[in-house]
């Protein structure tokens, strides 16, 4: 900048704008301050009073675009007026006044997702109430439902689905009698679909053997769509409906756990499956809980013949007596209460292959005194995550623990084969026009002719 600017060149630049601000108001602005407050050193203040003149002289711009109304499309205020109404119908008390009928047993699933989201597993918070209004929804207006439980998502490629699992009254659909009746084995407990939270739940068939067999040896992507046929190899016997109960009966039986001795086998039961929870069992440290010693099944095994228990056989039929022996060796019955570090590997035939559960701890690893000063409690939050089945979880954080499942369905390890189907058939070919047979005298009179003079043709037409 020259030496001889003048008075009014500095004051245009100073004054110059910038975004609704000069330079020189700012010095009013600031000098002003400085000679109200009277600071002891103005020197050093200087910088910090002219910071704090600019951000407390901040103003929000209007908004670019202004507000437009809604299209007047009766579509689309039909749409809006069906979600508002599934909306509020999520919110409201699922139970009118004078109703003395007791809800379902269900556990809090708000705090069971807040354990998962430490574990960074779950849903928005939007999704995940809904969600528990749903099943509140459900267990409230459901006859028959004793308890009721968010089993977890199975994701699609049109739709997903919300899965549910409870029990209720009643006996089984009595269609097939080589299915395992309702309460035991594989169907111990009922399950129900839903597309999203909004929507209706849709029961589930009882898990049929030789379904439970198949679906073992496939990996299909869902669609979404109940009734869609499952086109596979080998051949599923049914519709996406049943794909989707076998599939969810296999990760049942082998992703939900529990801590050790948190259930035990009844003394007087003859049921051997029977489980129940011990009054006396006190829940470990969260340290402990960092061991697969501490954690068991507490779901019965799938055999090989797609249910948890062998029939009963006559003594007398020797042969079927030695069959049945025979699969018992080969494919044992396990316990309901067994533990992880038995489960074989994810992929048993390679050698050192990865193992089926790997444990992690998240949150805050410190230990604090309780109230009263009787123990110390933890807030660490520890997962159990099953490398068999990718997306199924167990969370463990104080004395609470869940399980959850969210994925394809899909097992880990080898792709199933898949053979690729046979091309097309091709058409036949379209057959060519017939000649006629050639005959050597027919042959020599066209011969003839082409070799007579055109000139005496043409004499001969005058």
């Amino acid at each position: 900048m020259s030496a001889d600017i003048t008075f009014e060149q500095a004051q245009a630049l100073l004054k110059k704008d910038s975004g609704g601000k000069n330079l020189y108001s700012h010095l009013v602005s600031l000098l002003a301050k400085i000679a109200k407050e009277k600071p002891e050193d103005a020197y050093e203040t200087f910088e910090s009073m002219s910071r704090y003149l600019k951000e407390g002289g901040f103003k929000l711009q209007t908004a670019p675009h202004p507000s437009s109304t809604l299209p007047s499309d009766p579509a689309f205020k039909e749409l809006q007026k069906q979600w508002i109404e599934t909306t509020i119908s999520l919110t409201n008390n699922p139970k009118e006044e004078g109703d003395d009928s007791a809800l379902a047993e269900m556990p809090d699933w708000l705090a069971q997702a807040n354990m998962f989201a430490w574990a960074g597993v779950g849903f928005s918070r939007q999704e995940t109430y809904e969600i528990h209004c749903s099943l509140r929804r459900f267990a409230a207006t459901t006859e028959g439902l004793q308890s009721v439980r968010f089993w977890g998502k199975l994701l699609g490629t049109e739709a997903d689905y919300l899965v549910a699992e409870g029990r209720i009254d009643g006996g089984d659909d009595g269609e097939r009698e080589d299915i395992e009746p309702r309460g035991t084995g594989a169907n111990k407990f009922t399950y129900w679909v839903a597309k999203d939270a909004k929507s209706p739940w849709t029961i589930l068939p009882d898990a049929a053997p030789n379904e439970i067999q198949v679906a073992r040896q496939i990996k299909k992507v869902l669609t979404g769509d109940l009734t869609r046929p499952v086109i596979t190899h080998p051949h599923f016997p049914g519709t996406e409906k049943q794909l989707v109960r076998a599939i969810i009966a296999l990760i049942t039986a082998d992703t939900v756990i529990c801590p050790r001795g948190y259930f035990r086998t009844p003394e007087d039961s003859e049921d051997v499956f029977a489980i129940e929870k011990d009054p006396e069992y006190e829940f470990p440290s969260a340290a402990d809980l960092g061991s697969l010693e501490t954690w068991t099944h507490c779901r019965e095994f799938i055999l090989h013949t797609g249910k948890c228990n062998y029939p009963e056989v006559d003594e007398e039929n020797e042969e079927l007596a030695a069959k049945v022996a025979a699969m018992k060796e080969e494919d044992p019955v396990q316990e309901v209460l067994r533990g992880l570090d038995a489960d074989k590997p994810v992929i048993p035939e390679v050698e050192g292959a990865e193992a089926a559960w790997g444990v992690q701890k998240f949150g805050d690893p410190c230990k604090y005194t309780q109230e009263g000063g009787e123990g110390e409690t933890a807030f660490t939050v520890t997962a159990v995550t099953s490398l068999k089945w990718p997306g199924a979880m167990t969370v463990s954080q104080g004395k609470s623990f869940a399980s959850v499942y969210i994925g394809y369905g899909h097992a880990a390890g080898v792709p199933s084969f898949f053979p690729p189907a046979p091309a097309e058939i091709q058409d036949e070919p379209v057959d060519g026009q017939e000649q006629p047979e050639p005959h050597p005298l027919e042959e020599d009179d066209k011969s003839d002719k082409l070799e007579e003079d055109p000139l005496e043709e043409g004499a001969d037409a005058e």
